[in-house]
Formats: structure tokens, sequence, C-alpha cells
């Protein structure tokens, strides 16, 4: 059974949303497993109309605190 989970903040007005395409990039994986991470609500996205987009700097920020680099400053 997965954990509680955390609401998404809302992303500020001035940051980037990225599409599922750019996440893909960023995280070096394919955009269907950016698109499962999403579903899952494993990366922090957004409702924009009927799609997902995810704020920039939220994804950097969850990128450095699940890295291992990241935990271990922590």
């Amino acid at each position: 059974m997965k954990g509680k989970k955390e609401p998404t903040p809302v992303a500020a007005p001035e940051e980037d949303l990225l599409r599922m395409r750019e996440v893909a990039k960023i995280l070096g994986c394919s955009i269907a497993q950016a698109y499962r991470l999403a579903d899952d609500e494993v990366i922090p996205t957004c409702p924009v109309g009927g799609m997902k987009r995810t704020p920039r700097g939220q994804l950097m920020t969850w990128i450095a605190k699940n890295s291992k680099a990241g935990a271990s400053a922590a």
C-alpha cells in the first residue's frame, strides 16, 4: 500500500510549466514513464485544461530531494 500523498502545491504564476516530453528529457526516461510518474503522483503536476504540466522549480526540488546526493545532504 502506498504512503499518504502530499497535496500538490500550486505553481507560482511566473514558473515555467513543463510538458511531459520535457519532463522525460530532464529525467532521462521515456515520455510514457513520465506520464506514469505524473499519474501516480510521484512527481509534482498541475492540471492545465485536460493536460498535466509540471512546474520546473518543483520538479528540480523533487529531483534534489529524491537523488542520492540530495538525500545525503539532508
